[in-house]
């Protein structure tokens, strides 16, 4: 997941450099709301091996402690980067000029 998600992430950044920001800018949102589902996938994958840690799964149980930190981190900032953006009371729209 993590390299489709950075795939299509990249994507977005050429067009948005390659002066087609029109052409990305519809998929924002969308590019966003992957990467919370990616982080809600890798918290939820941590804290179940934490859960079965010890059940004849061999887990590094300080790794997963700090994996589940990692990503934690990584949803409540893409949770906040979302809101801001997108939410209702998100940034004021900001026109581009062409290079």
């Amino acid at each position: 997941m993590n390299f489709s998600v950075h795939a299509v992430m990249y994507f977005y950044y050429f067009l948005s450099n390659a002066g087609l920001f029109h052409l990305a800018q519809p998929f924002a949102p969308l590019i966003t709301f992957v990467q919370i589902a990616q982080m809600v996938g890798g918290v939820t994958t941590i804290t179940l091996a934490l859960l079965w840690h010890g059940e004849g799964c061999a887990n590094n149980k300080p790794a997963l402690i700090h994996g589940l930190g990692m990503y934690a981190c990584y949803l409540l900032l893409f949770v906040e980067l979302f809101g801001k953006k997108y939410g209702a009371c998100g940034y004021k729209k900001v026109e581009r000029k062409p290079r």
